[in-house]
């Protein structure tokens, strides 16, 4: 009888601990539900914008707009970082868009969150697949464009106005997400914000062999952006020349964002990143030969 309890317990307490601390309403939870069942089902295939191209432009104001319809826009998007190096948009677009970012962003968080126990899951990934949303009518600006961060923020704050007044309780969630996130009111925020930043670095290692003389700015701006340890720790690791000798490395196939969830799951220590990555024990005795001891320990 106690064996079954416990178990009915656990079981109803399981959705609960996996979000972290639960502090959520209920009209919180269920617009939470909203957005990630929309931002599921948004991605339109990648081989469609590829034969035929971007789908057409929405009306943003029309009452037919749906959540769904937003995401969609945002997967038809570029990242302008990458064109802002000289790589054309059509490319751009296949490195990554405004959707695929987001969803690179909720994979890091997910992976480092676990060392912030205090912090609520479910906010990080709503204020996640939410901050970007504005993006959906103006471009993705970036550094290179030089738009007043003011200037920038009026114009998303108008978007997210539109979209509260048209998805209700929906749209009233998504605004007060918006808010927390862009002026760092919540512990939530101050824990994404570095993360954009990083991840942005993170997939500028993907310009490297496009544009050579220009990819490593990213690393220099979110570096001049984030004050977490940690993520300043993995950054420098990534574009160090130990990391480029092992992405080059004949038998692995190295894929950035995953050996950054690696790194961030770990919490920087790239010894014990390495070990969980490389099974076989002669190729990772002669990758840690040019990881000497001195440079794992600074790291």
């Amino acid at each position: 009888m106690k064996l079954g309890l416990t178990i009915l317990l656990l079981v109803g307490l399981l959705p609960q601990l996996s979000y972290g601390r639960v502090n959520a309403t209920q009209s919180e939870i269920k617009n939470s539900e909203k957005l990630r069942s929309g931002f599921k089902k948004a991605k339109p295939a990648r081989s469609c914008q590829i034969l035929f191209g971007p789908l057409p432009k929405l009306d943003w104001t029309s009452p037919n707009l749906t959540i769904i319809d937003v995401f969609k826009e945002l997967a038809n998007k570029p990242r302008t970082g990458a064109i802002s190096i000289g790589i054309s948009e059509s490319v751009a677009l296949k490195i990554e868009s405004i959707y695929d970012h987001v969803h690179s962003l909720k994979e890091l968080a997910e992976a480092y969150i676990i060392h912030f126990p205090n912090l609520n899951l479910r906010k990080v990934i709503d204020m996640i697949l939410t901050h970007d949303n504005g993006e959906f009518v103006f471009p993705d600006y970036n550094p290179r464009n030089n738009i007043d961060k003011n200037v920038k923020r009026r114009m998303e704050k108008h978007v997210f106005k539109k979209l509260k007044k048209r998805f209700g309780s929906l749209g009233n969630y998504m605004y007060k997400l918006f808010i927390e996130y862009e002026y760092a009111l919540t512990p939530e925020a101050l824990f994404t914000k570095p993360l954009d930043k990083f991840q942005a670095g993170i997939k500028a290692l993907s310009y490297k062999e496009l544009a050579p003389r220009d990819y490593y700015e990213f690393y220099e701006n979110a570096m001049s952006q984030i004050s977490d340890p940690v993520l300043k720790k993995i950054l420098t690791y990534m574009y160090s020349d130990a990391y480029s000798r092992l992405s080059n490395y004949k038998s692995l196939n190295i894929d950035h964002h995953k050996i950054a969830i690696i790194l961030l799951r770990n919490n920087g220590d790239v010894r014990k990143s390495l070990n969980n990555l490389i099974k076989d024990s002669n190729t990772l005795k002669e990758i840690l030969s040019y990881h000497e001891k001195e440079y794992l320990e600074l790291l």
